[in-house]
């Protein structure tokens, strides 16, 4: 799964605003996609909701659901704040 990490200058940018900043990433990157899931680091929530890890790794849960599900790419937002998962769309 290929990984890029997008470097924001504002600290305080919230769920929404990274959650556009990376589906528009996304989208550059793979053209039409769809996203898998998601991990916020600071409230320790994912998307699907009951793929929640390990205390130790709370984000393995998410990571193994989209790697099965044949993500190809994984967009972390401040530092791993916010993860969010995708596949290209098959044509």
């Amino acid at each position: 799964m290929k990984k890029l990490e997008l470097n924001v200058q504002d600290e305080s940018l919230d769920f929404i605003a990274a959650e556009k900043l990376a589906d528009s990433k996304a989208e550059d990157e793979l053209g039409d996609c769809i996203r898998l899931g998601w991990y916020n680091d600071e409230l320790k929530l994912v998307a699907p909701a009951d793929l929640l890890g390990s205390k130790e790794s709370p984000e393995q849960g998410i990571v193994t659901f989209a790697e099965s599900r044949g993500a190809e790419m994984e967009i972390d937002v401040l530092g791993g704040r916010y993860r969010f998962y995708y596949k290209k769309f098959d044509d």
